[in-house]
């Protein structure tokens, strides 16, 4: 078909997308709430941001690498190129999302911005139009369109530059005059009832095209034009049915559904959002350390991409029902599995799953899951806390300080903690004037039964709703809030159920996990050389036998626990340390052999064991502290150079 006359089919698909949605009556609200608009942070979340802003500052992100999605040089290629505007967008995106709350822009953001602007087409869209091509590279192309729309929508925010709020409403224009024709325009697309229902690739390929409802959304809350929201709504009927789905762009797509029902409260979108979380991806794919497979339900490999947008989820799932529970899982995945997947050099990439943990190889994926995980750092900055009326959340503990509107009046929140090495959050408030609202403080489940507050050095007993501690008051500037959370150990099952205390447990349990406040607790061969059948829980455990580890950058020594375990037919004791520490270990070089057009080379990480076969003993078992296997090699910690 005719370029002109295919771009003449999307235009008028879309003047009548827009008419239909005129003759509508929607609902319409606004979105109840505020987020903070800076945040300056410290501590293990300042260090990890800083790691993969300077891995995206330096080699091998060069400018030409990262917008050859969009520039398409015949004199030079790259891997996924033809996901225009994927590598480009995100990077883009991501670092102007944690620009704008930090109020650290670097030049190089500002000159990708510049290059980027400059290969957007007169129709709207970026690089090559790949609709000709059929339904596999226009979905390739959608999909990295989607991402390059985010981009642009949050380097505006940060800019304020009005080029690129005409930029991402031309993309965002193109992308809606599209969706009509996902389903029509190419014999055996995914939605075609003809199509072979084996066909991988159109599974595969399917929520390419919806993940662009994210951006759609967004472009609204900058244009304030109905048209995007109308657009996304019309993407919402096509997600399929849970199934053997790409996970970073079905969540993509959840999380897209959420952020349009912050604005329409379409009750049908928040149930799907519901039955989606809790019966398909809680029940099928969940990981006790949040992390997520690359290919739902069932795959052995995870992506960093998935981790990240299975947090973001969880944080929009906590927008739409404000339930403590979702901020829990989203700590979990952030102290966990996101902090797990990234590398020392700030990468993050793909790693691969077993029935108790994870194995040694690894790679970065450069072409995406670096930048994801730079949302993902945005994104908890962005959730740490909310306003809505006469409310404040204070959702996520980290040193920091940020400000957002309580019942109308700007309130900023300074916040100093060790937390999770201790349980000690120490929270002031300075309200712009003294003034009347609910602060609401998350207890995470695990901590719900004994946890303190203080306001001002007297302990108070607040009401819990919600997996919140509620405190209603007067404030005034400098009412200080002390939050005690206990830092214990504990063991639970595959669903997150604490087991140390339940009748349940009896002696023993196949499939346990330790944790130490949100942190899980792992067994690798960095600190062991070999890991262990069987853990053995004794009431002294967790007291007696801590190792000295000298603290360094992504090192938790007070999170280390030695226990008595049987390893290769003899007992042995066992360190347990954060899975967290992995991103500590290691040496990793700019200049990685991943860099190719096509193939990755895994790099090797330590062996990860996360789940164990536990059995609980009334008394102390003495901790050996080194026992030969029949090879010789010395058992138990080790120190490592």
């Amino acid at each position: 078909m005719d370029k002109h006359l295919v771009l003449l089919s999307f235009f008028l698909s879309y003047v009548l997308l827009s008419l239909n949605s005129c003759n509508q009556q929607q609902v319409r609200q606004e979105n109840p709430y505020n987020f903070p608009t800076q945040v300056k942070v410290a501590g293990d979340l300042a260090d990890r941001m800083q790691l993969t802003e300077r891995r995206l500052a330096g080699h091998p992100f060069s400018l030409r690498l990262v917008t050859e999605d969009i520039a398409r040089r015949e004199d030079y290629q790259r891997r996924f190129e033809e996901y225009e505007g994927d590598v480009s967008g995100r990077t883009l995106g991501a670092w102007s999302y944690l620009s704008r709350l930090t109020e650290q822009r670097t030049a190089k953001l500002d000159s990708l911005a510049e290059q980027i602007l400059s290969y957007q087409t007169p129709e709207g869209y970026f690089g090559v139009n790949q609709q000709p091509e059929g339904w596999d590279y226009w979905g390739r192309q959608i999909f990295g369109h989607g991402r390059l729309l985010v981009g642009l929508v949050e380097y505006y925010r940060l800019s304020h530059d009005d080029r690129f709020l005409q930029a991402a409403k031309k993309l965002g224009d193109y992308l809606a005059a599209g969706i009509p024709g996902w389903t029509t325009a190419h014999q055996g697309n995914p939605w075609d009832e003809n199509r072979d229902p084996t066909d991988f690739r159109s599974q595969f390929i399917k929520t390419h095209y919806t993940s662009v409802m994210e951006g759609l959304v967004l472009l609204y809350e900058i244009s304030g034009e109905e048209k995007y929201l109308e657009a996304a709504r019309t993407v919402v009927p096509l997600l399929p049915e849970f199934g053997v789905y790409h996970s970073h762009s079905y969540m993509n797509t959840l999380v897209g559904i959420a952020k349009l029902y912050l604005y329409t409260g379409v009750e049908r979108d928040r149930n799907l959002l519901t039955d989606i979380y809790w019966q398909d991806i809680k029940a099928q794919v969940d990981q006790p350390d949040g992390g997520t497979c690359e290919y739902f339900p069932v795959n052995r490999r995870t992506e960093g991409c998935s981790v990240t947008d299975w947090l973001r989820l969880n944080l929009h799932m906590w927008a739409v029902t404000g339930e403590g529970r979702y901020m829990d899982e989203a700590e979990n995945i952030w102290w966990n599995a996101l902090n797990f997947h990234q590398t020392h050099n700030g990468a993050f990439g793909h790693s691969v799953m077993n029935a108790r943990g994870y194995e040694a190889p690894y790679s970065e994926s450069w072409w995406c899951c670096t930048m994801h995980g730079m949302f993902a750092h945005a994104a908890l900055l962005k959730f740490s806390a909310a306003g809505a009326a006469k409310h404040l959340w204070v959702n996520l503990y980290a040193p920091l300080e940020s400000k957002v509107t309580a019942a109308g009046v700007p309130v900023e929140i300074r916040m100093h903690t060790d937390y999770p090495a201790e349980g000690n959050i120490s929270i002031t408030v300075f309200p712009e004037h003294q003034t009347e609202f609910v602060l609401r403080l998350r207890v995470p489940e695990w901590a719900q039964s004994t946890y303190q507050v203080q306001v001002n050095g007297d302990e108070i007993e607040p009401e819990m709703t919600r997996g919140y501690a509620v405190v209603r008051r007067v404030w005034k500037p400098g009412d200080q809030v002390s939050l005690r959370l206990p830092i214990e150990l504990r063991v639970e099952d595959g669903r997150g159920n604490t087991l140390s205390d339940d009748e349940r447990f009896y002696d023993v349990f196949t499939s346990a996990t330790i944790h130490r406040g949100p942190m899980l607790l792992a067994s690798d061969l960095h600190y062991n050389d070999a890991l262990p059948d069987t853990l053995y829980l004794t009431p002294e455990a967790a007291v007696d036998a801590r190792p000295e580890v000298q603290s360094d950058h992504f090192r938790y020594p007070e999170n280390h626990v030695q226990l008595p375990a049987w390893i290769n037919g003899r007992r042995a004791s066992v360190t347990l340390v954060p899975m967290a520490e992995q991103t500590g270990y290691g040496e990793w070089a700019d200049e990685l052999p991943t860099f190719r057009r096509n193939g990755e080379e895994p790099i090797q990480r330590v062996p990860v064991r996360i789940k164990f076969t536990v059995k609980r003993v009334g008394d102390s078992i003495r901790l050996p502290a080194r026992i030969a296997h029949p090879g010789g090699i010395p058992m138990g910690r080790i120190e490592r150079p």
